[in-house]
């Protein structure tokens, strides 16, 4: 059973106004949710590595967008361009990962998890509205 505030959510005690607000409220938080998702898919990561001869973009889910090899960056040993190259790549990641991390903070107004799955989150958002509005369909204070 649902609850707010510690005491079980009883429909037929609610007041119709209540009702409305609270589906006014939940329509701007789903509003806003969708409107964060089509942020979170612009979402890109930079980096450069360490000698500033390699730099990468990645997309928010971590895709390689780009990657840019300075010509100086030949001079190196297959190795070390390797390893500046995964350097790079895994530090656009994580700036990619923390600017995501940031939208998701700012959007739900707390601590959003530290990991998330971008699918998983569109699913539960979709999940969570059906549910919503199933309920108020079925509900006699529902709307029509």
């Amino acid at each position: 059973m649902t609850t707010f505030d510690s005491a079980p959510f009883d429909p037929a005690r609610m007041d119709p106004a209540d009702l409305d607000r609270m589906v006014a409220d939940s329509e701007r938080t789903l509003k806003g949710l969708r409107e964060a998702m089509v942020r979170l898919n612009e979402i890109t990561g930079v980096a450069q590595s360490a000698d500033g001869l390699v730099s990468a973009t990645v997309a928010q889910g971590g895709r390689l967008l780009e990657l840019n090899l300075n010509p100086r960056a030949m001079r190196h040993d297959s190795r070390t361009l390797a390893e500046s190259i995964v350097a790079a790549v895994q530090d656009a990641q994580d700036a990619a990962g923390r600017r995501s991390q940031e939208l998701l903070e700012t959007v739900l107004g707390r601590a959003a998890p530290e990991a998330f799955n971008l699918d998983s989150l569109r699913e539960q958002l979709d999940r969570a509205g059906a549910a919503f509005t199933g309920a108020l369909e079925a509900h006699p204070l529902g709307r029509p």
